[in-house]
C-alpha cells in the first residue's frame, strides 16, 4: 500500500510538471493587421521591437492585410459571428490619417492596450525612430518635444514643421463623435462647396461663386 501511495504522488508530481510547461508554452502573443510595408507595417514592427525589451514573451504577429480586405474579412465575421480567426489589432483609416484599433473580439485585449499605451501613446523614442525612416508623423503631444520632431525641414525653408503640427493639435478641442459622425462631416462640407467658402489665416471667408 505504502508503494502504491508513492507511485500516485509521483504521478501526481509530473502531471502537475506537464501542466506547468504546457503554460509556460503558451506565450501571450498579439496580432496585428495593417496593409504597408513601408509605412505603418514597419512602424508596428519598430513599436514590437520596443515593448519586448521590457515584454520579451510577448510575441507581436504584424501581418501584411490590404485595407479593403480588412474591411470585407471584418464585415463577413460579424455578420456570421464567426469572429475566432480575427487580429488583436487592425489599423482603421479614416480621413486624412490613421488609428489602431482593439477588436472587441481580442483574445488578450488588456494586453493589446497596454502595448498600444506603452509605445504609440508612451514612447517618444518610437516617433523619433519612424519620422525619418518613413515620414510618419503623430500628433502625440509629447513627441513635438522631441529633438527629431524639432529639427529645421529644408523644403520647407528651414521651417521646424513637425514641432509646429504637433503644436496646432495641442490646440484642437476634444471631441465627441456619434454615430452620424460622417454624416454631418459631409453635410458640412457640401454646405461650404455650395456657399462657395474657403478657408484663409484661419476663419472661414464668404468668396462669391461665379
Amino acid at each position: 500500500m505504502k508503494r502504491v501511495s508513492v507511485s500516485f504522488m509521483a504521478l501526481c508530481a509530473a502531471a502537475a510538471l506537464l501542466a506547468g510547461c504546457a503554460k509556460k508554452s503558451a506565450a501571450p502573443a498579439l496580432t496585428v493587421w495593417c496593409w504597408d510595408p513601408s509605412f505603418n507595417v514597419y512602424a508596428m514592427n519598430e513599436a514590437a521591437k520596443i515593448y519586448q525589451r521590457d515584454n520579451p514573451q510577448v510575441k507581436v504577429d504584424v501581418v501584411e492585410t490590404a485595407w479593403d480586405d480588412i474591411q470585407q474579412k471584418l464585415t463577413t465575421s460579424l455578420s456570421v459571428g464567426q469572429t475566432k480567426n480575427l487580429p488583436d489589432i487592425i489599423l482603421n483609416s479614416s480621413v486624412g490619417g490613421s488609428s489602431w484599433v482593439v477588436l472587441a473580439n481580442s483574445k488578450n485585449p488588456d494586453l493589446a492596450m497596454d502595448f498600444l499605451n506603452k509605445t504609440f501613446a508612451g514612447s517618444v523614442e518610437l516617433y523619433e525612430t519612424i519620422l525619418p525612416s518613413s515620414g510618419a508623423i503623430a500628433t502625440w503631444i509629447p513627441a513635438g518635444n522631441s529633438p527629431v520632431y524639432g529639427e529645421p525641414n529644408a523644403f520647407f525653408g528651414g521651417q521646424k514643421i513637425y514641432q509646429e503640427i504637433v503644436g496646432y493639435s495641442a490646440n484642437v478641442p476634444r471631441i465627441q463623435y456619434g454615430i452620424f459622425n460622417y454624416e454631418a462631416r459631409n453635410n458640412v462640407g457640401r454646405d461650404q462647396r455650395e456657399r462657395g467658402y474657403h478657408q484663409g489665416e484661419g476663419a472661414l471667408r464668404h468668396t462669391p461663386v461665379r
